[in-house]
């Protein structure tokens, strides 16, 4: 049975944003396994641990923003606008292999 996303207080798009940022993949590289060659291991049980902002913490320009971003799959800009959603300057280091955008 395939694993989805829902929810009753994001908007999908905008919450498919900080999801795809690497803001998300730190939470999990911090607890994943990581595979020969710096891959990580995904697994359902790391990806419930990835905290969020509150939705409604997030102003609309920004929900904009990160809404387009995330329609264009322009994954740089995901990264800078899930900082501002976060509220922090800048991820510490952490080494892994950026696959996104690969098909």
């Amino acid at each position: 049975m395939p694993d989805f996303v829902t929810s009753d207080h994001w908007d999908l798009e905008v919450l498919g944003g900080p999801l795809s940022s690497r803001v998300a993949l730190f939470f999990v590289w911090s607890y994943a396994a990581k595979m020969r060659g710096g891959y990580l291991r995904f697994q359902a049980q790391y990806l419930r641990r990835i905290r969020l902002p509150a939705p409604e913490s997030l102003l609309a320009p920004l929900c904009a923003k990160i809404k387009k971003a995330f329609r264009n799959r322009d994954f740089a800009n995901l990264d800078g606008l899930s900082l501002q959603a976060y509220g922090i300057a800048e991820l510490p280091a952490f080494d892994f292999v950026d696959t996104r955008g690969r098909c």
